[in-house]
């Protein structure tokens, strides 16, 4: 990639990130980026508790309608772990795979959400296969 599609890029990205803070009513006071080994890293600075506070619950409710698909890490209720949805649903049923064993399990949609990244983590370095 040529260092001005790099920059191009950036600036996209910067507007965009810009842009999508602005359309949610969250304004804080730094958009930057600056290269880490070589690669683009962005960050939001300065930005006010209630600002941030109003920037988590945004991006929840964003999470909230999601859709299932295969590969993607979710929370099962019923079961009380994680799993990797096997097959992109075509009706309310998934099959998961536990993310450390090959042991497979049926659930509903309206029963798991995606996994949080201390669930998946949690899930990866459990020893054995853990059953509710």
């Amino acid at each position: 990639m040529s260092s001005t599609s790099v920059v191009s890029a950036r600036d996209t990205v910067l507007r965009d990130l810009r842009d999508e803070l602005h359309l949610k009513g969250l304004l804080p006071s730094r958009v930057q980026s600056r290269d880490i080994d070589g690669r683009p890293s962005y960050s939001i600075s300065d930005m006010p508790h209630s600002v941030a506070t109003e920037l988590a619950e945004a991006l929840h409710r964003d999470a909230a309608s999601w859709k299932p698909l295969a590969g993607m890490a979710v929370w099962s209720d019923h079961h009380h772990r994680v799993g990797e949805i096997l097959e992109t649903p075509v009706d309310s049923r998934v099959w998961l795979r536990c993310l450390r064993t090959d042991h497979r399990w049926r659930t509903t949609i309206r029963h798991v959400r995606p996994a949080l990244l201390s669930e998946i983590d949690a899930a990866r370095s459990a020893p054995g296969e853990q059953r509710p």
